[in-house]
């Protein structure tokens, strides 16, 4: 990644040459091997969205179209080009799935939450450095906020029951107050409960920070000096296109078709990740296990 701002043509011929070696491994597998479920992941179009979405969404704060932007337009009929030879081969007797984990939106400016739960009281620092042992909140860089419980954390001190639940909400309410150059960044801050479920619950954080589209959480688990203006952002990225800074399908939804000889086409549907698991299984004749998240898509009505 440190080569992409000076080196952006070098970048982009690299994600080109993997990608072109990626498509052929895979057509040499998928006509040489007996499969039934064959699966590839193209990671270029992800990198090259992180650090030139600036060049290809109009609603970016810098937006250029230039080379760079033809490049990524060119990038895109390459995979394009490249799911069409799959189909080709193989439409009329494989369920084919295309789908992204998320869409993008673009980021503008980094929030640094550890500086923010200092102004609060809750973090203290010594030379800079998060003091883990004697803070009372602290966030890891993607707008997770964890709690030193006591008998949960080493040094927890912040006891289970009312005293935890009366800190998480009285950090809701500090975070969701928030305000930038007259701007609230933050949409939401949910509780874990409110996130995640199952037997797995416990290991998520206390709490998670949903931003508004254009605004994420600083990678770093840093803090900053003190500010007069109380406004504590990093507006230096390293890239310009994000999407775990809003956690929220509808500011970034991801992509997803099927295409098969029984499926109907032009069906819409809000589909989740989750879902994917047991629409496969299904697909290859198998049962889902009962404890495993989502539901079969491809149920008689949607077919």
């Amino acid at each position: 990644m440190k080569r992409v701002e000076p080196e952006p043509g070098i970048f982009f011929n690299r994600v080109e040459k993997i990608t072109e070696r990626q498509l052929e491994i895979c057509m040499y597998l998928m006509e040489n091997e007996d499969w039934g479920l064959f699966m590839t992941v193209f990671m270029g179009a992800d990198r090259i969205q992180h650090f030139f979405w600036k060049h290809v969404d109009p609603n970016h704060l810098e937006y250029s179209w230039n080379n760079y932007s033809l490049k990524v337009k060119n990038y895109y009929i390459k995979l394009d080009e490249g799911v069409g030879k799959f189909l080709e081969h193989y439409q009329d007797d494989v369920l084919t799935f295309l789908l992204s984990d998320h869409g993008f939106c673009p980021v503008a400016k980094e929030v640094i939450l550890n500086s923010y739960l200092q102004e609060f009281g809750l973090l203290k620092s010594t030379q800079g450095r998060v003091d883990l042992e004697n803070s009372k909140a602290v966030s890891y860089g993607y707008g997770d906020i964890w709690l030193n419980v006591e008998g949960r954390e080493p040094m927890g001190f912040v006891k289970p029951g009312e005293e935890y639940a009366k800190l998480r909400d009285d950090i809701i309410a500090f975070l969701e107050e928030i305000s930038i150059n007259g701007t609230r960044p933050i949409k939401e801050v949910k509780k874990r409960e409110e996130v995640y479920w199952g037997p797995y619950l416990e290991g998520g954080p206390d709490l998670v920070t949903v931003f508004k589209a254009g605004w994420q959480a600083a990678r770093r688990p840093e803090i900053v000096a003190k500010s007069e203006s109380h406004e504590y952002v990093n507006d230096e990225l390293r890239w310009s296109g994000g999407h775990d800074g809003t956690h929220d399908p509808l500011d970034v939804p991801g992509i997803f078709g099927v295409l098969g000889s029984k499926i109907r086409r032009n069906v819409k549907l809000r589909v989740y990740l989750c879902d994917l698991a047991p629409t496969i299984l299904n697909a290859m004749g198998l049962h889902a296990p009962s404890d495993m998240d989502g539901k079969n898509i491809l149920s008689p009505k949607n077919l």
